[in-house]
């Protein structure tokens, strides 16, 4: 499918969107993401049209204030092009909602059943702030990952920096923790739920001992926005510490 059609509508969609077949022509929500659409009929106000070569269409509807128009689009548009399975002349719809679908678990779902799979790198600087025994430390780093259609694998190098207090000076000591990260992400989707394990290259400050290692849960909750929890297992295994903090990248 070499062209698409954009067509943007602005409109109240009202009934319309909810008279749409949610078990035929829609992704398989969740119940209680069919009874919310059924029960907030007046939520969806704006859609996105896109017409395919075949005759085929996606129509995502939304509202403007919750969902970002310019992400909708940039969503579907990469997976439209690439769409090799889509039905000649059939018609699928997309209701989104912060709560239960975002543009990306569209994209998601859109691909996995649509286009054929291959993977992609993608690079990044996240940026975080934990809170780590007793302290808030912040985390900056690099990471890079694969993304295929059902999961995602990632390698990362992050710092993790304490502070102390200089003794009989004003000023404090900034201390550096570089950690080597291994992540895997699964769906639904994959860029929402990672699982990662680290391993500490080299300790500084009051609470890192020896070897030192790093398992963690991420969910991403909106955007490029994640709240990370994880556990730290220091001086060889006898102290654990647990962590949590929101994470951009």
């Amino acid at each position: 499918m070499k062209k698409i059609i954009l067509l943007l509508s602005f409109m109240c969609l009202g009934q319309w969107a909810i008279a749409q077949d949610l078990g035929v022509k829609t992704p398989k929500y969740l119940i209680s993401f069919k009874r919310w659409i059924q029960n907030n009929p007046t939520y969806f106000t704006d859609t996105v049209k896109f017409e395919l070569p075949n005759g085929g269409k996606v129509i995502s509807v939304f509202n403007p204030e919750k969902s970002d128009r310019e992400e909708v689009i940039k969503a579907f548009e990469t997976g439209l092009k690439n769409a090799t399975k889509f039905p000649e002349g059939e018609t699928l719809y997309y209701h989104l909602n912060p709560n239960w679908m975002i543009p990306g678990d569209a994209q998601v779902y859109f691909n996995k059943k649509y286009t054929p799979r291959k993977g992609a790198i993608t690079l990044g600087f996240p940026l975080g702030l934990d809170y780590l025994g007793g302290e808030f430390a912040p985390e900056i780093g690099f990471r890079a990952t694969y993304d295929m259609t059902y999961t995602t694998y990632g390698l990362s190098l992050t710092n993790t920096f304490l502070f102390t207090p200089k003794t009989g000076e004003t000023g404090i000591n900034v201390h550096t923790n570089p950690f080597v990260n291994f992540e895997f992400g699964f769906l639904p989707p994959a860029r929402r739920n990672t699982i990662s394990v680290g391993y500490l290259l080299k300790e500084e400050g009051p609470i890192f001992i020896g070897d030192t290692f790093r398992a963690a849960y991420a969910f991403t909750f909106y955007g490029n926005m994640q709240i990370k929890t994880s556990m730290i297992f220091t001086d060889g295994f006898d102290t654990i510490i647990p962590t949590i903090g929101i994470r951009f990248f």
